[in-house]
């Protein structure tokens, strides 16, 4: 298995560590890209430095007008909304092992060592999307137990729209300002329902965005139920209409805006912005491996790591809603 890996990569050894090349580098994070259809639909981005300016931005500017050129110069204006925010890569390991015992079972798999790879790049695929958007601190060292979900793995989009202008573009209660987000049909409810609460969160993004074609909403897998469950509700005693709600995808449209459901995205959250507003940075040069047969584990470890970080590109083009506050009518109250 070693040997096979070490022809992957086109190194002699894998047993001490080594620097993949640019085209290894790219080939791998484009293989972790792969295995997760949202990771094809946001920036993934090598950059040169650990910090440094956003890179891309978005254009955010009216560059129609006219000048009285008797009197004024012409003034160009930058198409680029780099608003001076920086990116901050952090070291993170991505580590993983096979037993000895998972070997022998595998052992008539000629791509023995590609299977693993493929697990592997599927769990970092996983880690990466979870610590986006849950993602809160970047601790100097993880605590798994306190932090199950790699809450304080780096700090995920979320966290960052929480934390630019005061939380300007995170709504963090309802119309009635009680502190919570109600949406249902019971008394004291912010919002009858999903298409009403999209359509205010819609209002967060700057009025120069509010209309783009590429605004998706982002939704969270309770949300969703509970609006399938109001459809249920009012129109499953019809067994057409049971069926064609049994049979939708997640390809309805909230606010006018297209509805996706996203791997571990929180369940309560919602979260307005083009895809391609959204990006993971890493290090080029960065990412480091080698594999060490363990014989007091009884296992074979392939230690990996980057330096890497979340990034939202333009602010202005975001609007989302703090998932913990949201509470939802179940019947008799909210909850």
């Amino acid at each position: 298995m070693c040997a096979a890996m070490a022809k992957t990569y086109g190194v002699d050894s894998v047993s001490t560590e080594f620097a993949a090349s640019a085209t290894i580098q790219q080939i791998l994070m484009d293989q972790i890209v792969e295995s997760i259809a949202f990771l094809k639909q946001i920036n993934i981005l090598a950059v040169d430095d650990m910090s440094g300016e956003k890179v891309l931005g978005s254009v955010s500017t009216i560059l129609g007008k006219r000048t009285d050129t008797d009197t004024t110069d012409r003034s160009t204006s930058d198409p680029l909304n780099l608003d001076g925010t920086l990116y901050h890569c952090k070291f993170t390991e991505y580590d993983v092992h096979m037993k000895w015992k998972t070997m022998d079972a595998w052992s008539k798999f000629p791509n023995l060592h590609e299977k693993f790879m493929e697990y592997s790049r599927l769990a970092q695929a996983h880690s990466r999307i979870r610590t986006g958007w849950l993602g809160i601190t970047a601790a100097t060292v993880t605590d798994s137990v306190t932090y199950p979900l790699g809450e304080d793995t780096n700090i995920g989009w979320l966290q960052h729209i929480r934390n630019f202008d005061g939380g300007s573009h995170m709504l963090a209660e309802g119309v009635a300002a009680s502190g919570a987000i109600k949406m249902g049909e019971g008394a004291g409810a912010d919002y009858p329902n999903l298409d009403s609460f999209v359509q205010d969160v819609k209002g967060m993004v700057s009025p120069l965005f509010r209309e783009s074609s590429d605004l998706v909403a982002i939704i969270g897998s309770e949300l969703l139920g509970d609006d399938k469950a109001q459809l249920y509700a009012a129109q499953g005693s019809t067994p057409s209409e049971k069926e064609r709600i049994e049979l939708a995808t997640v390809t309805r449209t909230y606010a006018g805006l297209p509805a996706h459901q996203i791997p571990f995205f929180p369940a309560r959250g919602l979260f307005i912005t083009p895809f391609r507003n959204i990006s993971v940075y890493y290090q080029d040069g960065s990412i480091r491996q080698n594999i060490e047969d363990n014989s007091k584990r009884s296992r074979v470890e392939h230690y990996n790591s980057v330096n890497e970080c979340y990034v939202v590109e333009d602010f202005e083009k975001v609007g989302a809603a703090e998932s913990d506050n949201v509470q939802l009518w179940d019947g008799t109250g909210w909850s």
